[in-house]
């Protein structure tokens, strides 16, 4: 892993390393704008909406090992998504015996100073343990973790990141209540960033 690398190759690193990783999955559906990007007043149910498969309809695909690490179906679901529309992964991976652990996942909050919410972020995640990568999807970061973790250590995970308040809270709250966490993978009109590495966590990678 290094710094540039794009999210389609990041993910096929993490799944590389992990072998015990046999299917992943993932979803297509719209993006719409969040809350900082809506104007004042609006509903609360345009504030409750979640992005997740349920609420959007979105279509879940489940992916082998062997088609993420050749990047090459994850490569041909985004070159035919309808325009408007993004592909999301999905933190539960799926490995022996049927067990679902979680690949760490968090967006965090958009702040005003990049600069020092990336420097607090590497501090943050390097102090708690978590080794990966903190991409920039050009509004805010992703943080992805090399690491499987289990349901409790997920839910773990979740709530240091909401302690540390570097990280977006409506976000977290929309995962826990999913059971999962999830973060797009390509890019669109209203998310034209195609998420990419900007710093390392830990050693090796």
């Amino acid at each position: 892993m290094e710094v540039g690398m794009d999210i389609i190759n990041v993910i096929a690193e993490i799944v590389e390393k992990n072998t015990a990783i046999q299917a992943l999955s993932f979803y297509v559906y719209t993006p719409k704008e969040n809350v900082i990007e809506l104007p004042e007043g609006q509903s609360l149910t345009r504030l409750l909406r979640n992005d997740n498969p349920k609420e959007t309809k979105g279509r879940i695909i489940q992916m082998r090992r062997k088609d993420v690490i050749s990047a090459s179906q994850i490569l041909h679901i985004i070159d035919h998504l309808e325009p408007g529309t993004v592909l999301a992964i999905m933190s539960e991976v799926r490995v022996e015996k049927n067990r679902i652990l979680h690949i760490p996942m968090m967006d965090l909050a958009q702040k005003e100073d990049r600069e020092k919410l990336l420097a607090d972020a590497i501090y943050f995640f390097k102090h708690k343990g978590y080794r990966g990568a903190i991409l920039s999807s050009g509004r805010s970061f992703h943080f992805y973790g090399v690491s499987l973790i289990d349901q409790r250590e997920w839910e773990e995970f979740m709530g240091y990141c909401g302690l540390s308040e570097l990280c977006d809270g409506r976000y977290i709250a929309y995962q826990l209540i999913n059971g999962y966490s999830s973060l797009r993978v390509s890019f669109c009109d209203l998310r034209p960033v195609l998420p990419k590495v900007e710093a390392l966590i830990g050693s090796p990678l």
